[in-house]
């Protein structure tokens, strides 16, 4: 940096210190660091938690009293049945011929 004799020293300590704040902050969001260096322990795995809708959609519906917990669990085993099916039909099939 070239330096202006009309421009205090200490102003060019702070240019200096803003670029490589402003660096460091560019690399802490690249390297996806920033999210455990400015925020609270436990803060990003309570996001976590709150952001997964199904458990989020399970934990409204038990406490809005919608659906019991042991209705919820009938529910998730019907499914992953239907879905075993699927998948095992999909793997017995043969597969589809291409019209190309």
């Amino acid at each position: 940096m070239k330096m202006n004799s009309e421009i205090p020293l200490e102003a060019y300590h702070q240019i200096s210190t803003i670029r490589e704040f402003r660096e460091r902050i560019h690399k802490e969001f690249a390297m996806g660091e920033i999210a455990t260096t400015y925020r609270p322990p436990g803060e990003v795995s309570d996001e976590k938690l709150f952001l997964d809708a199904l458990k989020f959609f399970r934990a409204r519906v038990i406490a809005g009293e919608l659906l019991t917990n042991e209705e919820l669990v009938a529910i998730d085993a019907e499914i992953e049945a239907l879905i075993d099916e699927a998948v095992t039909e999909a793997r017995s099939s043969s597969l589809p011929v291409s019209t190309f």
